[in-house]
């Protein structure tokens, strides 16, 4: 694959063009499970990876969110895809002591040990990462996706690259003219197929092709969706463990302070230590400064129900 093995390893584009056999517009679980399998399925197709951030994974990695929430039936091996039952196989336990999921786990770690390692394993596999698709070229006639335009980014300061909340920068990600802190290239890419697997919709959203939105309906394999069932977004925020005495937090106008743990407490719903040990990001020990927590909330629970990120269901044409 066209990267490095190093923790902040870099695309190497040479041209303002590429193409490939298959094209996966990436950024979520989906889109990496997706560039290991059409990779590994077949060595003499050339497989081109566009990673929005620059750590492939989605859920598992760049959202911050290492623990596989799983129920008691999709942890079960044989209902795990090949290359997803490895990495299952390759987490040691439950490092990160929660309770969401029987594998939690450092996102850094993952990288390091075996998406980074799995990836490069294979010569056919293009990886660009820090690319976003902005512009789509669709033949209606034809009722095929030509082309994609994308934006590849490299920041300026490396190490601060992530200094910026996410809300201010994804414009930056997805505007083509150089920015302060990024210098950019814009890509054409060709490719006979294409697999729409990023977090916004990116390829669905310009292209102005049909698509359905929600669960799959009466069953998990079945065509039919209810496009009342989503689970889009979710607020999360994280608490640490620190050795120096923690500022005064900023309540955002009509925000309500103490919330939602007030709520819980009084509820009885849950003890504290329960509530740290949800979901870690980190975890050097029990009570040890750095000890990262992080939580999910919402109205409906931890998670928005029908709610879309796109913003609305088109109708299959």
């Amino acid at each position: 694959a066209v990267v490095s093995t190093q923790s902040t390893w870099e695309a190497v584009v040479s041209t303002q063009s590429t193409w490939g056999d298959v094209t996966i517009a990436g950024g979520s679980t989906a889109s990496l499970a997706a560039a290991i399998t059409a990779a590994e399925a077949d060595q003499n197709a050339h497989i081109c990876f566009l990673e929005l951030t620059d750590w492939p994974g989605g859920q598992l990695t760049s959202s911050g969110v290492p623990a596989l929430d799983f129920g008691s039936q999709n942890r079960k091996p044989q209902n795990m895809g090949a290359s997803f039952r490895d990495l299952w196989s390759h987490i040691p336990g439950n490092p990160g002591q929660c309770w969401v999921s029987t594998k939690c786990y450092e996102a850094q770690w993952l990288m390091d040990t075996w998406i980074v390692p799995r990836l490069a394993k294979s010569p056919n596999l293009t990886v660009l990462l820090r690319t976003a698709v902005i512009d789509v070229a669709y033949d209606k006639a034809s009722r095929r996706v030509e082309s994609l335009t994308a934006v590849q980014r490299t920041p300026n300061n490396a190490a601060a690259e992530w200094a910026v909340n996410l809300s201010q920068d994804l414009p930056d990600w997805y505007h083509g003219v150089q920015s302060p802190r990024f210098r950019k290239t814009t890509l054409t890419v060709r490719s006979k197929v294409f697999v729409e697997a990023t977090e916004f919709g990116d390829i669905l959203g310009p292209s102005g092709l049909s698509y359905r939105q929600g669960v799959e309906t009466p069953e998990e394999t079945s065509w039919g969706t209810d496009p009342s069932c989503g689970q889009s977004a979710t607020l999360t925020f994280f608490m640490e463990v620190s050795n120096s005495t923690a500022p005064a937090p900023s309540v955002p106008p009509g925000g309500g302070a103490g919330l939602p743990f007030s709520n819980w407490d009084a509820n009885g719903h849950w003890s504290w230590s329960q509530v740290w040990t949800y979901r870690r990001n980190r975890h050097p020990g029990p009570g040890l400064a750095g000890d990262i927590t992080q939580q999910n909330w919402g109205p409906e629970g931890n998670h928005l129900h029908n709610a879309h990120l796109l913003a609305a269901p088109i109708a299959p044409a």
